[in-house]
């Protein structure tokens, strides 16, 4: 009787413990929508990517449902010698599900400007990172994006030799080595958008 007692009674706190744990997870997703919320993620977020202080990183207004639908108006890095990377309105669109199967499935990487203006002065980390080889995994699990576009891709001199804009459109599905992506001038597509072309 005690050990049926016993039993009974750790199952009990056992889903009292669970129970809490899925009244907790709730409230911190709920929470996670707010104003309040959204600015305290993009607040602990900035000052974990300017921790080591090698590059100073600013980040805009997040919004959509936090974790699956995420928009985020701007994020600018910049070092001493001035901006590096600009990235406006970027979307992150994906599924949790296929995480059950180990896949992931991201519906839509997007952007509206990304601009890259040179590259940062840490080449010998760089360098040294490169000598020591990639860290991968030991089972890369399926991975499938299903659009990446970007409106405008803004290359510096500092990066391609001299000034460049492009647009990117395209797709991505890593457990059949499938990838599609195209690469558009701006000027060449507004041409043939004169053309009477359209584009999807």
């Amino acid at each position: 009787m005690k050990l049926k007692k016993w039993i009974v009674r750790t199952f009990r706190w056992v889903a009292v413990g669970i129970a809490a744990l899925i009244l907790l997870l709730c409230a911190m997703f709920g929470l996670a929508q707010t104003d309040l919320g959204k600015r305290w993620l993009v607040t602990k977020l900035a000052q974990q990517l300017n921790a080591e202080g090698e590059v100073q990183v600013e980040l805009g207004e997040l919004e959509g449902l936090i974790p699956f639908n995420i928009e985020l108006k701007h994020v600018r890095v910049s070092d001493d010698d001035g901006p590096l990377l600009k990235l406006e309105n970027a979307h992150l669109h994906w599924s949790p599900w296929p995480l059950i199967r180990r896949r992931i499935h991201i519906e839509e990487i997007s952007a509206d400007v990304f601009r890259l203006d040179r590259l940062p002065r840490s080449e010998q980390k760089a360098e040294a990172k490169r000598k020591k080889g990639p860290a991968w995994p030991p089972r890369i699990p399926s991975f499938r994006l299903e659009r990446l576009h970007v409106a405008r891709l803004e290359l510096g001199a500092g990066v391609i030799g001299q000034e460049g804009a492009f647009i990117i459109d395209g797709s991505f599905v890593m457990n059949v080595g499938e990838v599609q992506v195209s690469v558009w001038p701006v000027s060449m597509r507004q041409r043939y958008e004169a053309m009477g072309v359209t584009f999807l």
